[in-house]
């Protein structure tokens, strides 16, 4: 089986306004095959967000890399938008349901902008 997704020794580490940085993920490592299902499950502001955010392309790794279906994610598509939102309505507006009822294609991004506009 091929690899789906690779999360490459990724971490995040965020600036802090008094000039210290808070290393939000440190060194994850992960690799899934297409159809595995995966949890994440940790305490509030462990980075699980933030995993998925630099998943997504929504947000870049300070170090480490995502390989999606064999390409280096770089940035947001329409999938990217789709699991912020997610993140964001799952207890407002059905979860799952939310991002079936976008009509998302090159020129129809969340909030009616286009991914050159994010």
């Amino acid at each position: 089986m091929a690899t789906y997704l690779e999360v490459d020794h990724v971490e995040k580490v965020f600036p802090l306004p008094n000039g210290k940085q808070y290393k939000a993920l440190g060194n994850i490592a992960l690799t899934l095959e297409k159809g595995e299902f995966v949890s994440l499950v940790g305490h509030s502001g462990c980075g699980k967000s933030t995993l998925l955010n630099i998943v997504a392309g929504l947000e870049p790794p300070s170090t480490g890399g995502i390989i999606l279906e064999g390409r280096q994610v770089k940035g947001a598509g329409p999938i990217g938008w789709c699991v912020s939102e997610l993140l964001s309505a799952a207890l407002e507006d059905g979860g799952a349901k939310y991002c079936s009822k976008r009509q998302y294609g090159p020129q129809t991004f969340a909030q009616g902008r286009t991914a050159r506009d994010r």
